[in-house]
């Protein structure tokens, strides 16, 4: 695949997806030891500790969230070693969700707080090396807990594809959006059918072989066990059934959530 407007990097290092894939550059790694490093971070949530934790009044700050950003950044990118090949937010990247209204006005909040939540964070990222891809995700937050056609719409105005896939050194990751799977989905059922063809097609042209597969996304198939009770914080119990067996069978080995 060509490199084309949309994936080209959001400043320095953060990539989006067009086309549900990305392009990334890719080294070599010993067959002897296939040593893979990549850093995963989540939650970032600009501004959920003076809304959500403190209950302060409006208006809400997020510089103790940016700093601690981007003090884990700068461990992420300039102390790990080996270097890692890329760094993976897996959602809820700021506090303030995408409106569901048509006027814009937030449920809980000024829609201005997301765009400048997001400015924020999108400028952190670029303050580090762009030797390293920096690649994000949606949760809830980035989305809705209730998806709509606007919410996601706004997601990929922000951050691009809301799902998709990439290659480096030998492993193909699949990175998936799993507030389309959620009960509370209903309003988007015609998205989360186009996401469960691609990656019906994905699988199909997987390779099988065992661990070259890696998926990430927001919310666990399950905490502890595979047949626990759905709720908040895990997929529903037909997603695992349907989905799981079908993952390992392509040769995913780990989810990252």
């Amino acid at each position: 695949m060509n490199l084309t407007e949309a994936d080209m990097p959001l400043g320095q290092s953060l990539f989006r997806a067009g086309d549900h894939a990305i392009s990334l550059p890719s080294l070599s790694l010993s067959n002897e030891v296939p040593e893979l490093i990549l850093v995963q971070l989540a939650d970032p949530q600009f501004g959920l500790l003076e809304r959500y934790i403190e209950h302060r009044p409006k208006p809400y700050g997020w510089s103790a969230e940016l700093a601690q950003f981007q003090r884990i950044l700068s461990l992420a990118t300039g102390y790990v070693k080996p270097r890692p090949l890329s760094v993976i937010i897996t959602g809820d990247l700021v506090d303030s969700q995408p409106s569901r209204l048509e006027s814009m006005i937030m449920d809980d909040g000024d829609p201005a707080y997301r765009v400048a939540q997001i400015a924020d964070l999108k400028s952190a990222i670029s303050q580090f090396s762009n030797s390293i891809p920096t690649i994000v995700l949606p949760g809830n937050h980035d989305v809705c807990d209730a998806p709509t056609k606007l919410s996601l719409a706004a997601y990929k105005e922000a951050w691009g594809d809301d799902y998709f896939a990439f290659q480096q050194s030998g492993f193909t990751f699949l990175v998936l959006n799993t507030q389309l799977w959620v009960e509370e989905a209903k309003e988007v059922a015609e998205f989360t059918a186009l996401q469960e063809s691609w990656l019906e097609s994905q699988l199909e042209r997987s390779t099988k072989q065992p661990g070259r597969l890696i998926i990430f996304q927001h919310i666990p198939f399950y905490l502890n066990r595979f047949d626990e009770e759905p709720g908040y914080f895990n997929l529903p119990l037909k997603v695992r059934h349907h989905w799981l067996p079908r993952l390992f069978h392509a040769g995913a080995r780990h989810v990252f959530s």
